[in-house]
């Protein structure tokens, strides 16, 4: 099969397997993911040491407004970040980037109030 000005055609690529995710995309944005939720989720009982601190002073106060509000999407961020590291496909890609992001619209939310 031939165009007019003699180049061939090639045929149509039929896609037979999935949407391949590089892995460098997966692994960075889940590296990022991860980091953000080994920070975000002890920072309020450790800020206080750095002056650092939204609410209370006391380092290592637990109440459930910081369980709810930081260590719940931390652990999601976490727990996204993995997945993303190990998606292969484009899927599983989507899939972890909803929890992460999930994660921390709750946490803004919480912050918001």
């Amino acid at each position: 099969m031939s165009t007019v000005t003699g180049t061939p055609r090639t045929p149509p690529v039929h896609r037979t397997e999935p949407l391949r995710l590089p892995r460098t995309t997966g692994a960075v944005s889940g590296l990022l993911i991860l980091l953000l939720g080994v920070w975000g989720g002890p920072i309020p009982f450790v800020g206080p040491y750095f002056h650092y601190a939204f609410g209370g002073f006391k380092t290592w106060h637990f109440t459930d407004q910081r369980l709810w509000l930081n260590i719940v999407p931390g652990v999601a961020a976490v727990i996204g970040g993995l997945m993303l590291m190990r998606a292969a496909t484009r899927v599983g890609g989507l899939t972890a980037g909803w929890v992460a992001v999930a994660d921390r619209a709750v946490q803004a939310a919480g912050l918001a109030r």
